[in-house]
């Protein structure tokens, strides 16, 4: 069995269905008040590691987790409006 087909989510559902679970998924935790709650975490728990552990690459992985979680949504309606008037 190929590997990449294993992972492949279209394989277990339809286009339509992929698209609605991650519209959903950026709906509900990257534009709302639990995505903002997350990212602060997220960047808290960076500057944690970066001044108090000294472990500046952990460090680097929360931040760049806060950011995704920070600026996914916008970044997803950008482009979702781009492409929709292609």
């Amino acid at each position: 069995m190929d590997l990449i087909n294993f992972f492949n989510p279209l394989r277990y559902m339809s286009r339509e269905e992929y698209a609605d679970f991650w519209l959903r998924l950026f709906q509900t935790v990257f534009c709302g008040f639990w995505g903002k709650l997350l990212a602060l975490s997220l960047f808290i728990i960076g500057l944690w590691f970066a001044i108090r552990r000294q472990r500046l690459r952990t460090a680097v992985i929360f931040y760049l987790l806060s950011f995704v979680l920070a600026y996914g949504g916008g970044v997803y309606k950008f482009l979702l409006k781009l492409f929709s008037s292609l």
